[in-house]
């Protein structure tokens, strides 16, 4: 999609296309942001019921903290660490790119204006 998205801004010669791209990566820097506060609150006060869960899904039936639970909470943690942090690189790529874009067609369009005008000059010598 992101791919696409940029394609289609790129050939419309619109820069508006790739805000689609942005608020993307803004809503999923804020969704890891949020999930990593539930899942920090559960971790630090509610630890039971990430054992709980942890147990079900492998089947197993600790009821204390184990290795294996500060393993999992690390890796669920820095998963959502790097998801997040993933989004923010795209974010500030996309509003570089957006502005790239930006300024490519408006001195595209700023250079054909004075093309113009000089033809207009140009031809009201002639005549």
């Amino acid at each position: 999609m992101i791919v696409l998205t940029t394609a289609f801004s790129i050939i419309e010669r619109r820069y508006i296309f790739m805000w689609p791209i942005i608020a993307f990566s803004c809503f999923h820097i804020i969704l890891s942001l949020y999930f990593l506060l539930i899942f920090s609150y559960f971790y630090f006060f509610k630890p039971l019921y990430i054992i709980m869960v942890l147990n079900w899904v492998f089947d197993t039936f600790h009821t204390t903290k184990t290795t294996s639970y500060y393993v999992h909470c690390f890796v669920i943690s820095m998963s959502t660490i790097s998801f997040g942090l993933f989004n923010l690189w795209q974010l500030w790529i996309s509003q570089n790119f957006q502005n790239y874009v930006r300024l490519h067609f408006e001195l595209r369009n700023l250079s054909t204006d004075i093309t113009n005008e000089k033809s207009i000059k140009n031809a009201n010598l002639v005549v």
